[in-house]
């Protein structure tokens, strides 16, 4: 009975994402160099397009390696999902190339307004489900990791107010070298950012790969409008697989679990995540409370209500939620999955 239930399970969500559109372009122009972006729209949504997400992707990541949480989100919502490469890395003779060191790829505020304002801008030319939509649809900024970092930045350059921020932990990217700390992309929170109608943020409480759990995403909350924000802290014990990179199909490269840094010095450096290190049912439930979060803010009210995220549970995974005046370290608000 279980072995059919399963089967039953599969097959509906075959069907289910069948009706979903993935689509990549390439070397997309905008000034200052070309960019990648992936989009994703379920076609058998009516007036697809109502909103539109456009996330940039984490340091060396490419827009393919989000898929499967770009189409958890569209998936029966009239939202167009976009992740975006300011500077994309390609593969040559089994070498990966990047036009820019790899660590900074994705630091570059000013890239990130210029590729912004071309996406907008081109939106009913390259997304056909955004074409002949009478009202406008809602745009939302973010990123993951540094590209929430230039995210946030290239808010003091974009030409129009974006309708919220989405920061999938999005990262200051410091490193140390023997004890001297080099500040190589810290947060530049842009005037525009106190602005925004609503800001979602989402971390961990433990990361490695460079990343700081006070200068991720609770930084990001602090600084934002207290008057409509949101915060999810999601627990992390230890020798768990859920880290900074479980929001990607099959983690990072440069970002594996804390058990692959016991075997790997540089972890950050090691190019190949073997396969005992990645557990596919806790990357599940991160992007099942991201996926939920992102629906609230989509369709919740404006400015946020905590009345809003309630309900915002799941079933294995414990994590901590802040809304507006709450504090990051608010117990009163754990949810605990059972």
């Amino acid at each position: 009975m279980r072995l059919f239930q399963l089967l039953l399970s599969h097959v509906w969500l075959a069907l289910v994402q069948a009706t979903i559109n993935s689509t990549t372009i390439n070397g997309l122009s905008y000034g200052r160099g070309n960019g990648d972006i992936r989009f994703h729209f379920d076609d058998a949504v009516v007036n697809g397009c109502s909103s539109v997400i456009m996330m940039g992707v984490g340091t060396s990541m490419s827009v393919e390696q989000y898929d499967k949480l770009a189409r958890e989100i569209v998936q029966g919502k009239p939202i167009v999902f976009i992740m975006a490469d300011t500077n994309p890395c390609y593969w040559k003779n089994a070498v990966k190339y990047c036009p820019a060191p790899d660590p900074l790829k994705n630091c570059h505020e000013k890239d990130y307004a210029n590729f912004t304002e071309l996406i907008a801008k081109q939106l009913t030319t390259m997304i056909h489900v955004c074409q002949g939509h009478k009202k406008k649809p809602r745009f939302f900024i973010g990123g993951h990791s540094a590209s929430g970092q230039s995210a946030l930045g290239a808010l003091g350059y974009l030409k129009f107010q974006p309708d919220g921020f989405i920061g999938l932990d999005p990262a200051e990217l410091d490193l140390e070298i023997f004890k001297i700390p080099l500040r190589v992309c810290p947060f530049n929170f842009a005037n525009g950012y106190q602005k925004l109608p609503v800001t979602l943020n989402i971390g961990f409480e433990r990361e490695p790969c460079l990343v700081h759990p006070k200068e991720s995403a609770a930084y990001a909350y602090e600084e934002s409008d207290a008057a409509s924000r949101v915060f999810i802290r999601i627990k992390t014990p230890p020798f768990t697989s859920i880290v900074h990179c479980s929001l990607a199909d099959q983690g990072c490269p440069l970002c594996p679990t804390p058990l692959w840094c016991i075997f790997c010095p540089l972890p950050w450096w090691c190019p190949v995540r073997p396969s005992w290190d990645w557990n596919e049912d806790q990357a599940n439930l991160v992007r099942q409370v991201v996926t939920n979060a992102i629906h609230i803010l989509v369709e919740g009210s404006v400015p946020a209500n905590p009345a809003d995220y309630q309900d915002l549970s799941v079933i294995g995974l414990n994590f901590h939620v802040a809304v507006n005046n709450d504090s990051v370290s608010c117990q009163s608000t754990t949810r605990a999955g059972t």
